[in-house]
């Protein structure tokens, strides 16, 4: 059962940072980066 834990709170918290790591860098990057 703590197995089952572990690994999901590990994948939420790395969905959490990527998500994160995307939103922050898209926001950051001018428009004329993104093409």
């Amino acid at each position: 059962m703590i197995w089952i834990v572990m690994i999901l709170t590990g994948l939420a918290n790395f969905a959490v940072r990527f998500s994160m790591f995307s939103g922050l860098r898209a926001s950051t990057l001018p428009d004329w980066a993104e093409r």
